[in-house]
């Protein structure tokens, strides 16, 4: 609402939109309020429109000004925040499932096939819709049969657990380390994990 706390009437009075934030761009910056009456009050609807960056952090506050003027040139300003929520994404545990593939021990070794399960986590006051993740090595015995695991909608505030088939090349020796990684994306939302064996 626009009030008027002023002893005289405030008359052909506009408003504009004005924040320097980085994450967010103005679509409409104007509004006509009209006229109003000394200790009165205008409620303009749908006054502006804005955009909120597709890679905003979560909880992020936006500070926003609002410049008004009148016929007469006069002018005043007033601020305001908004609080924008946000996917939060990370990657949680890795265990390993080597019950058929392997010997049951939970860990992957030389000739083993096993389901590496990497919990996807969104911490975030904002659900991550098309999430997906991909899991990569650089350890060339390491075979990863199929690297992407659909997540989907990842809900604010909760998980998935993505299942990946992991081998190991037989001729691998014992206690050979090996790397994963894990790469979890939404629209413009990125973690990265790596996580050793």
């Amino acid at each position: 609402d626009v009030e008027n706390v002023g002893i005289a009437d405030a008359n052909n009075v506009t408003a504009t939109l004005t924040t320097i934030d980085p994450y967010i761009t103005i679509i409409n910056a104007s509004a006509t309020v009209g006229n109003v009456v000394s200790g009165g009050s205008i409620a303009v609807a749908n006054a502006f429109q804005y955009t909120v960056a597709n890679n905003v952090p979560d909880q992020h506050i936006v500070q926003f000004v609002v410049l008004l003027s009148d016929g007469l040139g006069n002018s005043w300003s007033s601020s305001f925040t908004q609080l924008v929520n946000a996917p939060d994404l990370a990657g949680g545990i890795l265990t390993i499932d080597d019950a058929i593939g392997g010997d049951g021990d939970g860990m992957l070794e030389a000739g083993e096939t096993a389901t590496v399960i990497i919990r996807c986590l969104n911490n975030g006051h904002s659900d991550a819709p098309l999430s997906s993740a991909v899991l990569s090595t650089i350890s060339s015995f390491v075979n990863i049969s199929v690297p992407t695991f659909n997540v989907g909608l990842l809900q604010k505030q909760n998980y998935v657990d993505a299942s990946f088939t992991v081998g190991l090349l037989s001729n691998v020796a014992i206690g050979t380390n090996y790397d994963l990684t894990l790469d979890l994306s939404s629209g413009g939302y990125l973690a990265n994990k790596l996580y050793m064996g």
